[in-house]
C-alpha cells in the first residue's frame, strides 16, 4: 500500500516495473494538457449504458502517445484523491496488452477482436 498519494501505486522498481516514472508523466500530462480536458472515451459496447465503465484518453509527452485509463467519478464515490487517477500505460504496455486481447489470453473477460 502506498502511504503518501504522491506515486498513487507505481514503483519505479519491483516486480512488473517497466522503469517509468508514471506518476511524473501523469503530472506533466495534467500540468500540460489538463487531465479532465483530455477527450475520454467510455469503454463501453456501442449503444448501451455500463454504469461503471471505464474510461479512457490518449496524450502525447515528447512524441509518446500514452493511454490512461480511470474509473468515472459516481456521486457516492468514496475513493481518495490519489484513487481517483488514471493509470498512465506506455506505447508498450498498451501494445502488449491487444496483443493479448488479440491472442484470447483473457477468454470471457474481453473476447478477442476477430
Amino acid at each position: 500500500m502506498v502511504e503518501n498519494g504522491s506515486t498513487a501505486g507505481y514503483p519505479e522498481d519491483g516486480p512488473g516495473s517497466t522503469g517509468v516514472d508514471k506518476a511524473a508523466i501523469r503530472a506533466r500530462i495534467d500540468e500540460e494538457c489538463g487531465l479532465d480536458s483530455l477527450s475520454w472515451r467510455r469503454a463501453e459496447p456501442e449503444g448501451e449504458h455500463i454504469e461503471d465503465a471505464l474510461e479512457i484518453a490518449e496524450a502525447t509527452l515528447d512524441e509518446v502517445t500514452y493511454l490512461l485509463v480511470r474509473r468515472p467519478a459516481t456521486i457516492d464515490d468514496s475513493r481518495t484523491e490519489a484513487q481517483r487517477l488514471p493509470l498512465v500505460f506506455t506505447p508498450e504496455e498498451r501494445e502488449a496488452f491487444l496483443g493479448g486481447v488479440d491472442d484470447g489470453d483473457f477468454g470471457e473477460i474481453i473476447p478477442p477482436a476477430h
